[in-house]
């Protein structure tokens, strides 16, 4: 039986399972993603979608309403019946109202931990009636689910008589788990976390490596700075700093780290190893071998596997600001990969073809996030455009901005309204 079969059996369904009788998000504004929601993103913690999440789920806040899921993993589909009412009252013209049903599915393809969703409505339909019903795709849905018992719907549809309807509800499960548990803990452990330190520096670690971007010293203004609690934790090698593999530097400015510091924790750590640029490898001469010797001419790269991480460096062009010519200077991008996640670390690059071209060329597969550098000139429509073109699919992270600058945040806003965007220390991200 092929998928468009089974996907037409499940559209056939509609209504068969509506009945009423039902009882008992998204975490923040996803088109505000700045300090004051970030942290609830990463409380998710989605699970995988998987046949055990079949059943029934009320919505909360909304008594008698509520939807029934039908799971394929065979197919990666969903199927559900929605249980809900007409958005209008009854009245003298309108015979349907608040006490009659509404008849909407959802279905479409799901990968991973979430589903992206078609929404339908039904029209025509006669009691006990051969007549086939009518079906109109009004608009879309998002699904996911926090664990085994709750999840999160978002909506946007528009009705026939030119109505929209969006917003986003919470879902609780009605009928028992049979396996959805069990299937999640047999999953092995794939999240990675990206934690903000100062300016363009970051931590990536799977929970048991980690690496380290551009993220130890103290910057000047007026950029964002490491805070200095922070720095005293990484100093002391202290959690979640015992467990770095790898410390990089994307260029020689010293507004992306500190020479003294670095070398410090370098030589505390000897199991670590320091990536720097070729024109920035002098700073560095007393570390030895801990330091990666691989040399790089313009757009060339290469690949280093430490543990169970994958750290891949291409030289790209730097870009220039403040009316200085930068091209000159070696800008080292890092592509991490760890538990099947894929990170990049722009350094200052110059937003340019020839630069993300050396970029995808150096490695195959997907892009999980990218941390770009944002501000002043940086952040424009047309290297907006150019970050979509090569990268469409990733998490783009902005970074390295200006402390309590409102007109980068704005431009920010404006041309990556789906960024992350980090503005305060120690803000998280989880892929």
């Amino acid at each position: 039986m092929s998928k468009n079969t089974v996907i037409l059996m499940f559209l056939l369904l509609l209504g068969a399972a509506h009945a009423t009788g039902f009882g008992p998000e998204f975490k923040g504004d996803p088109a505000s993603r700045t300090a004051a929601n970030l942290f609830s993103l990463d409380a998710e913690n989605q699970i995988p979608i998987n046949p055990g999440l079949a059943g029934a789920w009320g919505v909360l806040g909304a008594d008698s309403q509520g939807f029934l899921f039908d799971i394929n993993d065979d197919l990666g589909f969903v199927f559900a019946a929605w249980f809900t009412y007409d958005p209008e009252p009854a009245s003298a013209s309108k015979s349907v109202g608040a006490e009659e049903q509404f008849w909407l599915t959802v279905y479409g393809p799901y990968d991973g931990v979430s589903a992206d969703l078609t929404v339908g409505l039904s029209s025509d339909g006669l009691f006990a009636s051969s007549v086939a019903t009518g079906l109109s795709e009004v608009g879309t849905a998002q699904l996911s689910f926090s664990d085994c018992f709750n999840g999160s719907m978002s909506y946007s549809f528009r009705l026939p008589n030119g109505a929209e309807q969006s917003g986003v509800m919470q879902l609780s499960r009605l009928t028992p788990d049979s396996f959805c548990q069990p299937f999640v803990a047999s999953q092995p452990i794939t999240e990675v976390k990206v934690l903000y330190l100062g300016n363009e520096g970051v931590l990536v670690t799977d929970g048991n490596e980690s690496v380290v971007l551009d993220g130890i010293g103290n910057y000047s203004n007026p950029w964002i700075n490491v805070p200095v609690s922070t720095q005293n934790t990484i100093r002391d090698m202290n959690e979640p700093f015992d467990q770095v593999v790898a410390v990089t530097i994307s260029h020689q400015h010293s507004d992306h780290f500190n020479i003294a510091p670095v070398a410090d924790f370098i030589n505390q750590n000897s199991a670590s190893t320091l990536f720097v640029p070729e024109d920035t490898r002098s700073f560095f001469t007393a570390l030895g071998s801990q330091v990666d010797g691989t040399s790089l001419n313009r757009f060339e790269s290469s690949s280093r596997q430490l543990g169970g991480i994958k750290i891949t460096t291409i030289e790209t062009r730097h870009f220039n600001q403040f009316g200085f010519d930068f091209s000159g200077i070696e800008n080292n991008v890092y592509v991490v990969e760890m538990a099947g996640k894929r990170i990049i670390h722009m350094g200052d690059v110059d937003y340019a073809a020839d630069n993300f071209q050396a970029i995808v060329d150096a490695f195959e597969g997907p892009v999980d996030a990218i941390i770009l550098p944002m501000f002043n000139t940086l952040v424009s429509q047309a290297n907006a455009a150019l970050v979509a073109e090569f990268f469409p699919d990733a998490l783009i992270i902005a970074s390295h901005i200006r402390a309590g600058n409102q007109s980068d945040l704005n431009n920010i806003q404006v041309h990556f309204p789906d960024a992350i965007v980090f503005d305060q220390p120690l803000m998280e991200v989880t892929l």
